[in-house]
């Protein structure tokens, strides 16, 4: 995973994480070592701590579900957007809007 610099004008890397495979490790997943979760939150902690500025976390389908990464990253106070799988499943109060393209009418 990496984290990068981007606005109008440039496209740069500033820090990184490996990922290993779930596999790699004796108990897959559940295996402390994987924490791949935690290796989002150490990036974006660093960013704070460097004094990078940035206005919002974005991740992909492989992380954009999972509670404890979005509860993590509401404790840095930065705004995120995490994609969620096409067969995601989510609420909504009545009489708000479910979905993007009723939100824009």
């Amino acid at each position: 995973m990496t984290s990068l610099w981007a606005d109008e004008g440039i496209y740069y890397p500033i820090d990184f994480e490996p990922y290993t495979p779930a596999h790699h490790f004796e108990k897959g997943e559940k295996d402390p070592g994987f924490a791949r979760n935690s290796r989002w939150h150490c990036i974006s902690q660093r960013a704070v701590q460097a004094a990078i500025p940035f206005r919002a976390i974005v991740a992909d389908t492989f992380y954009g579900e999972d509670r404890s990464l979005r509860k993590a990253f509401r404790a840095l106070h930065k705004a995120y957007v995490l994609a969620l799988k096409p067969s995601h499943d989510w609420w909504h109060a009545e009489g708000t809007p479910g979905l993007l393209v009723v939100a824009q009418r």
